[in-house]
């Protein structure tokens, strides 16, 4: 009952914390997951600062001889591994056995509820992209000239690849340079200098899989450094 099945990774990861420390008694709580779906790393603490965190979590993941007041338990179900559950206690504390044993059992469980949850974003996920496509396939069709198909084909965009941020532009006669004309996530500073820039179509296609991918406009603006 404290893991309720049927609900997102977000939704679930207090709950995890708040179980597990019925299950063992600490002062402080790290869990620290990635989603397999989406590559995302999510965390979640109780008692302590999350700007404190780090070194146990690369403690746990280098999987070296902890402190005895801190214990950190895998994180895996027979279908993936997701990371730790760290519990800590006061620097004189540490832990016992049957601590090691019943956090090691709670933490399988949590991984099961964690399958199911990270199942139920996946099929949100999907259907979010195809109601986004479909949304776009009716709005082409109404579309009101280029300039108005630009701005419904960027504001779909995040929602069919989960991103912060989207421009489309468009290829001018000579085929050698392409505008951005349309813009999503940007401030109004930022988007009005984007408009100015004219981008190199030959370095822009031999480029577009490179994460580095850097333009600049004639004043030296740089939109990746923002």
């Amino acid at each position: 009952r404290d893991l309720i099945f049927g609900q997102g990774v977000e939704y679930l990861l207090p709950r995890i914390v708040a179980a597990a420390a019925r299950a063992v008694q600490a002062s402080s709580y790290v869990l620290s997951i990635v989603d397999p779906t989406t590559a995302q790393r999510h965390m979640y603490c109780d008692g302590i600062d999350p700007q404190d965190t780090p070194p146990y979590i690369e403690l746990a993941n280098s999987e070296g001889e902890l402190e005895p007041n801190v214990l950190a338990v895998k994180v895996t179900s027979d279908r993936r591994d997701y990371g730790y559950l760290v519990a800590i206690r006061p620097g004189d504390g540490c832990f016992f056995p049957q601590d090691v044993s019943s956090l090691e059992a709670y933490s399988k469980l949590a991984a099961v509820a964690l399958d199911s949850a990270s199942a139920v974003d996946d099929a949100r996920r999907q259907a979010s992209t195809a109601t986004a496509l479909l949304n776009l396939s009716n709005a082409l069709v109404h579309s009101k000239g280029i300039g108005d198909l630009a701005e419904r084909l960027v504001r779909a965009v995040p929602m069919v690849i989960d991103c912060d941020r989207a421009i489309v532009t468009l290829v001018d006669p000579t085929g050698t340079t392409a505008h951005p004309v349309a813009m999503f996530g940007y401030e109004t500073e930022i988007e009005a200098r984007l408009r100015d820039m004219a981008i190199s179509v030959p370095e822009l296609s031999q480029r577009t899989d490179d994460l580095s991918f850097r333009t600049q406009s004639s004043d030296g603006y740089d939109p990746t450094a923002t």
